[in-house]
């Protein structure tokens, strides 16, 4: 009974010198606590956030006995702080995160700058499933319209479309706007500047931890920072750990043949097995159920790939689990794009946003495969799903999508 296990009591910092305007801050730290369904800590710190006083903090969050290179600890979920004027002092920010392996939110918005909508742009990298996610959220909580700039650098000259990636796929299961792509340029930070107004948040990825805490100066953001004049947001985190399916999904949990049924009947027999399962409380029931088809009445969770990942964010629930319905016929599940012939809900809480980031991730690398979904039509039972499931990953690149 994993899937149910408790987590312990989460903290957000929330920092900025003492003589920095809180109020954006203040207002990022809670939507992103509440992402996390964590406390608030403030930390006012002088001169620069230095690993010293980062690590420190964090000691007297967890309690490590050893400040100088604490383990990253389940109780701390990141921090949120304003973006330094210098690339300097940013790195040394990013290098004082990666001291506690601490994901970090860094804003850059004047005091009097207003925001209007959120932009997330992604070229598939290590932050992609986090800055989607990120910008769901945000747009949700400050009642936001949101669109996803998809970028593709120019590797050599070929005149090719962007090739659509595992970051793309899973963004159609977040509430996102029509996505804009840009194809392979030279200028990827004329680009992005030019298809973001100035009162536009863009949400960019950091580079990775190691090239973060000391390449900064040069790299894709603080590139873009130097030239765009509106608020940005980036996102500096390790990529959401990939479990093995066996982690969230069983045999008990699958279901083969469905047909017939529309798709509130198939989201309904799913969250049945669930709770005939045990995974789910029988109390939170008809709590999943609603959420479910509440998320669903937002936006198809059509993902492409003949997929569709239903999903339901319980407050009282902890851990991830998944129930899978495998549909040769296909069911209508309200998007122009395609009809799924797998179904797979999700059932997860806030407190649990990396473990349900990552098991979209190893969902994602499985179904983009067309091997993949020829394999699990052609399975009998659903152990051989399951055997299906346990495949090699993919390489990520020139994968059938359709």
């Amino acid at each position: 009974m994993s899937a149910v296990a408790l987590e312990p009591s989460r903290r957000l910092f929330c920092c900025a010198e003492t003589s920095e305007p809180m109020r954006h801050l203040e207002r990022l730290a809670a939507a992103v606590a509440g992402m996390h369904q964590a406390e608030v800590v403030k930390l006012a710190y002088e001169g620069c956030l230095s690993p010293e006083v980062l690590t420190g903090s964090a000691k007297s969050v967890d309690g490590t006995a050893d400040g100088n290179a604490p383990a990253r600890d389940a109780a701390l979920c990141g921090l949120v702080a304003n973006w330094p004027d210098v690339a300097v002092r940013t790195q040394i920010l990013l290098s004082a995160a990666q001291r506690i392996q601490a994901p970090a939110y860094i804003l850059r918005q004047a005091p009097g700058q207003d925001i209007r909508q959120i932009v997330a742009a992604t070229a598939g990298g290590v932050h992609a499933l986090r800055v989607i996610a990120l910008a769901e959220a945000l747009s949700r909580d400050w009642n936001l319209p949101v669109s996803m700039l998809r970028v593709e650098p120019m590797f050599d000259a070929a005149p090719e479309e962007p090739q659509r990636g595992l970051d793309a796929l899973l963004a159609n299961s977040f509430v996102l706007g029509a996505p804009v792509n840009i194809g392979r340029v030279a200028d990827v930070v004329r680009q992005i500047d030019a298809r973001t107004g100035s009162e536009d948040l863009l949400l960019i990825g950091a580079p990775h931890f190691g090239v973060a805490a000391s390449h900064f100066a040069g790299s894709l953001p603080e590139q873009v920072a130097r030239v765009r004049l509106g608020p940005m947001l980036m996102c500096l985190s390790e990529p959401p750990l990939s479990p093995p399916f066996r982690d969230f999904l069983w045999e008990a949990n699958i279901r083969m043949g469905v047909q017939g049924l529309a798709r509130d009947e198939v989201v309904r027999l799913l969250v049945d097995c669930l709770c005939e399962s045990g995974v789910v409380p029988a109390h939170l029931h008809q709590a999943c159920i609603r959420q479910a088809l509440f998320r669903e009445a937002m936006g198809s969770t059509f993902i492409g790939c003949q997929t569709a990942l239903p999903h339901a964010l319980l407050p009282d629930y902890a851990g991830v689990a998944a129930a899978m319905a495998v549909c040769p016929a296909g069911v209508a599940f309200g998007s122009s794009e395609g009809v799924p012939k797998f179904i797979i809900l999700l059932v997860s809480s806030a407190r649990s946003h990396d473990r349900y980031l990552g098991a979209l991730a190893r969902i994602g690398q499985q179904m983009i495969q067309a091997r993949t979904r020829q394999r699990l039509l052609a399975c009998a039972t659903p152990a051989d799903i399951m055997d299906a499931l346990a495949g090699p990953e993919p390489a990520g690149r020139g994968l059938d999508t359709q």
